[in-house]
């Protein structure tokens, strides 16, 4: 992941083999960015994301969810395992995660091992 802030602009871009995902919030930026990366490299933009690394990515008037709903029918139906029970979880399926709630994780960088 390359991550650039200039001021109070943010721009990300996330490389995975030979996918890459171009994000931020100053969308002049990010044209600027894709302009310069095609002229040295040969890329296909793809629009809107929508799926990358077995993620499935919407955006609504709410939100952005992600989710790995169709990596998991895709696992099970892979391994013959579609005429398997579903199992409930004790988890709430309508959790909203937020800056303000929860607690921070460990900076994995920091931790002896």
């Amino acid at each position: 992941m390359f991550a650039k802030q200039t001021g109070t602009n943010f721009t990300a871009v996330l490389v995975y083999v030979d996918d890459m995902v171009i994000t931020g919030d100053d969308q002049q930026e990010i044209l600027k960015l894709k302009q310069q990366l095609s002229s040295q490299l040969h890329m296909k933009d793809l629009g809107e994301l929508r799926f990358f690394f077995g993620l499935e990515i919407v955006r609504t008037t709410q939100g952005i969810f992600v989710s790995q709903k169709k990596y998991v029918q895709d696992l099970i139906k892979e391994t013959e395992q579609t005429c398997t029970k579903l199992l409930k979880l004790p988890m709430d399926p309508h959790l909203k995660l937020t800056q303000e709630q929860g607690e921070a994780l460990l900076d994995a960088g920091k931790l002896e091992g």
